[in-house]
């Protein structure tokens, strides 16, 4: 082969193995050994029954190493080169490069159907681009024009799309066409499985001119309900399981915890130890009874042996007191009546008049001290308590309230503002409204028609039953963070401290109401998803 048509094929070899030659220094032989492998066998082999090797058809996983479903000769850097190549046929198609395309389908590297990691395909990669020249290459390559595909940038595994549902969604009308019609005829009747299929997404995204194109289907109307309405379930589910919750933690559990599991676990369970104890101990109780009956006896025979002993030391013991210990307490008595009335009392008295004398001798300089800290606390104390609360006052009716003022004015004016813009937006709609009838009136339905006047109405309903409440009810909510703003700027931390408590408070009420106008939200949103799926079916074009 020629240095101009080998160009082409190194520059690949290259760009493929530049990403990973860090990881795998030999990943360029590595590359160049799996391309000469892919290479169809000769003539004689196909006669020997050898297979042509297989192209990969899908991004190889680590995992697969040594499974069945890869080849027994793969190994880590061979399915990290794998991966590379699948990475460089997506990177072609999103940078337009139809020579890379051609030059690895048709060396049997990958094929047109090769999925990406995020399960998406060539095709759904080139629709996605609009490239309308490599989406044809594509399918002259061999690409599946029905083939399911993940979009790269949809995460639920559940959002598959065919390359005639994306360019339909994309409002794409010359790839459309491209694949709609012969020789490669896409299906327009296939159904994802979240239900959407071309025309409906042509419809939901606006573009009227693939809309009215392609051919009416009445199909896929459960699936697409069912999809979308899972969120509104999942939501009123949430919210009345959270109500269940609620109460059961102010009706049965804080009841529980109080009657049930503080006597169960304060009296009742250690009884019940202490029962099962004896019960278990029964025998050892028994014999414990036995041996004290036999014991009992032995020890008051004892006592009453000891009986005669115990009078005669007791009369000893009351002719020692009465002769010994009695008279030896009286003296001692006598001793101490005549220390009191010789010493300690007198000595007690004297102590009194010194102590009284010595009190008299500080009043005077009890007094001056008095004096003088009723003087510091009058001038130095309470005057600055006094001028703590004039600046705080002063503070107060100069700074906190202006500022409390102003905030509670920005949140009026947010509040008009928002009202006026809504208003406004009302009454050009309204205008809006009568300016398409006087049109379609004056034209007889030619430049507007009838279709045009019901889009003009339902902007005008959906101006004044949605858009304005929805404004006026943001404006209210806003009421909570200006409250804890004009609260602070009053009163400080103390202040933010009460509104937390507040807001607990108007929490725990409005708990319930809340959670019960989610799932009322849920049900309306429910029937009006039926009720536009029942008009779709009416009307498969709507």
């Amino acid at each position: 082969a020629s240095p101009s048509k080998l160009y082409p094929y190194n520059a690949l070899l290259t760009r493929i193995a530049a990403p990973i030659t860090e990881t795998h220094p030999d990943a360029r032989v590595i590359l160049e050994s799996f391309i000469e492998g892919q290479k169809a066998p000769s003539y004689n082999g196909i006669e020997n029954g050898q297979e042509p090797p297989k192209p990969i058809d899908r991004y190889p996983q680590c995992s697969e190493i040594g499974s069945s479903s890869s080849s027994s000769h793969d190994s880590f850097p061979l399915i990290s080169v794998k991966q590379a190549i699948v990475e460089e046929l997506f990177n072609a198609i999103a940078r337009e490069d139809n020579e890379t395309i051609r030059l690895l389908i048709q060396h049997n590297i990958v094929t047109a159907n090769t999925t990406h990691r995020t399960g998406q395909t060539p095709l759904l990669q080139a629709v996605s681009v609009k490239n309308v020249f490599i989406v044809k290459q594509l399918l002259d390559l061999g690409a599946d024009p029905n083939a399911l595909g993940q979009l790269q940038h949809v995460n639920s595994q559940d959002t598959l799309r065919t390359p005639l549902m994306v360019a339909a969604s994309i409002g794409s009308l010359p790839l459309v066409k491209l694949l709609f019609e012969p020789p490669y005829s896409a299906d327009d009747t296939i159904i994802a499985p979240d239900g959407q299929i071309a025309l409906r997404l042509a419809a939901e995204n606006g573009h009227r001119a693939i809309v009215e194109y392609l051919p009416s289907r009445r199909i896929g109307h459960f699936l697409r309900f069912k999809t979308r309405n899972a969120k509104n379930i999942a939501r009123a589910k949430k919210a009345a399981q959270a109500i269940v919750s609620f109460i059961k933690f102010f009706i049965w559990e804080i009841p529980k915890f109080f009657l049930w599991s503080v006597p169960k676990h304060v009296v009742v369970l250690p009884v019940v130890k202490s029962c099962k104890y004896c019960w278990s101990n029964r025998k050892v109780f028994g014999s414990w009874c036995k041996r004290k009956a036999v014991e009992v006896p032995k020890k008051v025979w004892k006592t009453i042996k000891k009986v005669p002993r115990a009078i005669g030391v007791a009369g000893k013991g009351v002719w020692k007191f009465g002769t010994v210990t009695l008279p030896g307490w009286l003296a001692d008595l006598a001793n101490w009546i005549w220390q009191l009335l010789t010493k300690r009392i007198p000595t007690a008295i004297f102590n009194a008049f010194k102590w009284l004398w010595q009190v008299i001798k500080k009043v005077p300089k009890a007094t001056a001290d008095m004096g003088r800290a009723s003087w510091k606390f009058v001038t130095v104390t309470l005057a600055g308590w006094l001028k703590n609360i004039t600046i705080w006052i002063w503070k107060l009716i100069t700074k906190r309230i202006p500022k409390a003022i102003i905030i509670m004015l920005k949140w009026l004016w947010s509040g008009a503002k928002a009202s006026g813009r809504a208003i406004w937006s009302v009454v050009l709609k309204f205008v809006s409204l009568l300016h398409t009838i006087f049109s379609a009136i004056t034209t007889f339905f030619r430049n507007v028609t009838l279709r045009d006047v019901w889009n003009t109405f339902c902007d005008f309903l959906s101006a004044v039953f949605i858009t304005v409440p929805k404004t006026l009810w943001s404006w209210i909510a806003n009421l909570g963070t200006a409250s804890y703003k004009v609260m602070v700027a009053l009163f400080g931390c103390l202040g933010g401290l009460v509104w937390w408590i507040c807001a607990g408070v108007v929490e725990i009420v409005i708990y319930i109401p809340r959670e019960c106008w989610t799932i009322l939200q849920s049900m309306w949103n429910s029937v009006a998803g039926g009720a536009h799926e029942v008009w779709v079916w009416i009307n498969p074009k709507a």
